[in-house]
């Protein structure tokens, strides 16, 4: 087993009601091992010193431990060393300045008779703050595919419907943010690409991380029953029902119908279609109060839209087919390859009406449900997100997928290759930039779909509406900033951060990553002289990369005073060495084109 220690508990008691108990520890070890601390990640540009240490039963003190090292870049480039230390006392390896890619690391310790070894892999990026770019086009020869300049570009090959859905799951399924539709979204996208394209799926990382992304999304559901779209906030009605219709699955159902239930007898002057929608999709036995409001005189379309979907809930296609049909004709305006549902004062009510009649047109498997689809890959919002609303038209249009023999030929290398692509099949090519730009495609006979994807960091200094916003990182040691620290000290990590009044209200995310020597301490209080400080918590923590959000409205914008714009965390030190401190990121997480940089930095761990 693992190196560790088990403890047994045991309880006794006799007929006549005697009673012991006790615990019993039992440690596992092994005659002679090595101990290697490593981080799993690191940027390019670190140089991170490895810390080795021997321990065993059968390992005497003050004994002379070889150590045989070997690192193995990405291009087969080896560094070999040998240390000596004496046994339970550590040595440091420096590793050289690390490149972009996967790095193997192995080390074999002896002492006379004793031998043990171990290896491992760490990955090198150039950031962790990236974005998933996707794209889907309509294949034609002689197009031009632009992607990554920088590292890999996945191609992906397919008929033109499978492709437009491909496309969309790309995009859901890596959706970065931390309000609750962004991570079901995400979620429920692998869950689809593990379905229906087994070979772009991320099956086994999926199934590992499955329990605890359901355990996070559930930390989004209130005391009250219902779905927040931020952990800390409180139930959003609409968002609620869009979930109970989607993934109830994965939260509290009766917590739900309680929520569902309590806002249709408190609440009356909210929109009671969404309340009933909710309570279809949990199979609650509503259909008179659906039949009764939909009686009533004047109901606005979107309303209408909500209670068809009700009905299909809970099994009355035709009246929900009737309700789409007489809306299609009086708002659907028809663009050519899109159409959208005209209604509304602005943009954002139509494009909300637009979505909610793809999610009707995709349930009734309707001829329009692409084009109205493809309106919303085209259109954003800046105000809402729709990104729950599409997985439910993904699974639904998923379900009823049938596509055409299609094919292509293309030229790489000097190579002439043609692809047939037959009962749903996909092709894809995984390609480097120098692949990328002599990449051809000669003929195309059929509607071949193209999904283009590939990651990209964001560049400091890249223009975004930032005007207004600014933020800066410092690293505090006993009250001093500090950019050189010791691997004893306790690392006080400071984002100070402004939002002007000129910027528009709104939840902003603050996005820090910790260099690779450094480890966020998640109860603070539990360090000596650390208790009664006002610490911050992240929403979200994934490996380095640390989440806060930040709640602006007029109002608490004049409030804000300087030093209330600040955000404190701790962190410990793993290991020494130098390392690359990734700028910060402040951004609006409805509009994504609001945001601004911090400085890069580099911190020196002894």
């Amino acid at each position: 087993d693992n190196l560790t220690s088990w403890r047994v508990t045991y309880h006794a008691f006799t007929a006549d009601l005697q009673a012991g108990s006790g615990t019993v520890k039992i440690p596992v070890s092994l005659p002679f091992f090595v101990e290697m601390t490593l981080n799993k990640n690191y940027l390019a540009g670190d140089s991170p010193v490895v810390t080795l240490r021997s321990y065993g039963t059968e390992l005497a003190p003050n004994r002379q431990v070889k150590y045989e090292l070997k690192l193995i870049g990405s291009q087969g480039k080896q560094i070999v060393q040998t240390v000596q230390a004496l046994s339970f006392e550590y040595v440091d390896w420096q590793l050289p300045v690390l490149e972009h890619g996967t790095y193997e690391i192995s080390v074999a310790a002896n002492c006379g008779e004793l031998k043990d070894a171990v290896a491992k892999k760490f990955r090198v990026a150039d950031s962790y703050q990236t974005r998933t770019i996707t794209r889907h086009e309509l294949l034609s020869a002689g197009m031009k595919i632009n992607g990554s300049d920088q590292g890999t570009t996945a191609l992906v090959f397919s008929d033109y419907e499978k492709s437009l859905y491909l496309g969309g799951l790309y995009r859901l399924a890596w959706a970065d943010g931390s309000r609750l539709e962004q991570k079901l979204a995400a979620y429920q996208a692998q869950k689809l690409l593990g379905e229906y394209f087994t070979e772009e799926s991320q099956a086994e990382e999926l199934a590992a991380d499955a329990a605890e992304e359901q355990r996070f999304l559930t930390s989004y559901q209130q005391e009250d029953g219902g779905i927040s779209i931020l952990p800390y906030g409180s139930s959003d009605p609409a968002l609620t029902a869009m979930v109970a219709v989607t993934a109830a699955d994965l939260f509290d159902q009766g917590a739900l119908k309680g929520y569902f239930y309590r806002l249709l007898e408190q609440q009356p002057e909210l929109d009671r279609s969404l309340i009933l929608l909710g309570l279809a999709a949990l199979r609650e036995p509503i259909l008179p109060e659906i039949e009764d409001l939909l009686q009533s005189a004047e109901l606005a379309p979107e309303v209408k839209i909500n209670l068809a979907l009700a009905l299909l809930e809970l099994g009355d296609g035709a009246q929900a087919k009737e309700i789409y049909q007489e809306l299609l004709a009086l708002y659907a305006e028809d663009l050519g390859s899109v159409i959208r549902i005209n209604v509304g004062a602005g943009h954002d009510e139509l494009l909300k009406a637009t979505t909610q009649m793809a999610v009707l047109a995709a349930r009734l498997d309707q001829p329009e449900k692409n084009k109205l689809y493809r309106y919303l890959l085209e259109n954003n919002s800046k105000e809402f997100l729709n990104l729950v609303e599409q997985v439910l038209i993904l699974q639904t249009n998923l379900k009823h997928l049938s596509t055409s023999p299609v094919s292509f030929t293309y030229e790489l290398n000097g190579q002439k290759v043609k692809k047939e692509l037959i009962n749903n099949e996909i092709f894809k090519l995984t390609l480097l930039p120098e692949d990328l730009k002599d990449f051809q495609i000669t003929q195309v006979d059929g509607q071949v779909g193209l999904v283009v994807a590939y990651d990209q960091p964001w560049q400091q200094g890249e223009p975004g509406l930032g005007e207004g916003l600014s933020i800066s990182r410092s690293y505090v040691v006993n009250g001093q900033k500090v950019t050189t620290v010791d691997r004893t000290d306790l690392v006080e990590v400071v984002l100070e951060y402004n939002i002007g009044e000129r910027v528009p209200s709104g939840i902003f995310e603050i996005v820090d990553v910790l260099p690779a020597g450094l480890a966020p301490v998640s109860r603070p209080a539990d360090y000596s002289g650390q208790k009664y400080k006002d610490w911050d918590y992240p929403v979200e923590v994934n490996g380095q990369r640390l989440v806060f959000l930040v709640n602006v409205s007029q109002l608490n914008k004049d409030q804000l005073k300087e030093n209330q714009n600040r955000i404190r965390y701790l962190a410990r030190v793993v290991s020494a060495g130098e390392y690359v401190c990734e700028a910060p990121l402040l951004n609006q997480i409805n509009n994504e084109e609001i945001f601004t940089f911090g400085q890069q930095g580099r911190l020196v761990i002894k």
